[in-house]
Parts: C-alpha cells; structure tokens; sequence
C-alpha cells in the first residue's frame, strides 16, 4: 500500500518497508502458473471505504529449484500498480427539473455526476437512464422506453444507454417524440465507473423524479 506506506506479509498490513524478496509470502504455483489469495477481511469489499482511493504496488518474486532468484521486476510482467476503488459514482438530474409536476416539453435529459474517492477519482464506463410511465403517480409503471428498439416495452430492467457525457456531465436528447398527453412519467438515472461500481439505483415507484406529460 503505496498511500499509507505498509506492506502485506501474508498475514497482516505493517507499517514499515518490505523484507527481502526471499521472506514474501508463499503463492500457490502450478506448472506454469500461480496464484494468491489474500484472506477473507484484510481486503475491503464494496462499500467498504477505509482503504478505498489507495494505490498498491503488486510484485511477484520467482526462485527455481537450483536456488535461482530473479532479479528482473519488468512492470506489466512481474509487477503493476494498481488503485483500490470501492465507492460508486454520485448522479443527479439537472434537467428537467423536478418541478412544476406538469410539464407540456421535455426534449431531452441532462445532469452531472462525481466519482469517488476524491483523492483519486476514476473514469465512468456508462451512463444510463431509465423511463416508466403509468396513468398516475400513485400506480406501478407498466412501460420502459427502449432506446435501443426505440419503443416502449414491457420489462423493468430496460436502461437506455447515454451516449453523451464527459467531465461530469451528461446528456440524453431526442425525447420529443416519445411522451404521450396525460401520461405519469418517471425518470431515473444510473453510472457505472471502469471499476465496477454502481451508483444508487432508484426503484420504480420512488425515481429521481417524476412528471405528467400535458399538452
């Protein structure tokens, strides 16, 4: 752990510089391969965010049967770094706003997100957003906009992928077309970062926010 200066020895993080390579833990080999597992605990899981924001520097040491070390540590091959992120990303709706309950326009959706940790925020890999409507506020939405076969459909799990964003931002145009007169709409917006973690995601019946559509 390169941020907070301690080592793993194979049973627990120290806080001081590693030994030499001969006194390292012990991998499990095969006959051209190995592997190491660090025990359940002494990792951080998602969400757990002690460590989260934390580079580490991974090295691997082989010695063969005639008691030769190597000495060569090629980056990518013997060695590679590595930060820890196990927070997801925060998103949010800019527009349209989630007042007035009425609105006659919405051509498109746009909001921002922040990924985390701070000290070393990632990359997102995908925004997404989803779109239910229903005949009023107070019933479970029975249709999902599909962008990808730009129709209405009859699965819950539908997301629709934005292909805009960037820098914190993002945007999903071109939804004239899709909303109909006296209709409940609900909104609801996820991002997922290169490391796997995923925002909040709001249930159907309690979205980011929602709307009648009334022309």
């Amino acid at each position: 752990d390169v941020t907070s200066n301690h080592y793993w020895d194979g049973g627990q993080w120290l806080n001081q510089s590693p030994p030499a390579a001969s006194l390292w833990p012990l991998a499990t080999k095969f006959s051209s391969s190995w592997t190491y597992t660090v025990p359940a605990g002494k990792m951080p899981s998602v969400g757990d965010t002690i460590l989260s924001g934390h580079q580490f520097i991974v090295v691997s040491f082989a010695e063969d049967n005639a008691g030769m070390s190597q000495s060569d540590f090629t980056v990518g091959t013997s060695s590679f770094a590595v930060y820890l992120d196990t927070q997801p990303a925060t998103v949010g709706i800019t527009d349209p706003s989630a007042s007035p309950d009425y609105k006659n326009s919405v051509s498109l959706m746009d909001g921002s997100y922040t990924d985390y940790p701070a000290s070393h925020p990632g990359t997102i890999a995908s925004v997404e957003v989803r779109i239910s409507s229903a005949p009023d506020s107070d019933t479970s939405p029975s249709l999902w906009w599909s962008r990808t076969s730009n129709n209405w459909v009859t699965s819950p799990s539908t997301w629709s992928v934005v292909t805009s964003f960037g820098s914190g931002a993002w945007q999903y145009t071109g939804l004239d077309p899709i909303w109909r007169d006296g209709v409940y709409y609900r909104l609801s917006v996820r991002v997922t970062d290169v490391a796997g973690n995923i925002s909040a995601t709001p249930d159907d019946m309690s979205p980011t926010l929602g709307f009648y559509y009334d022309v």
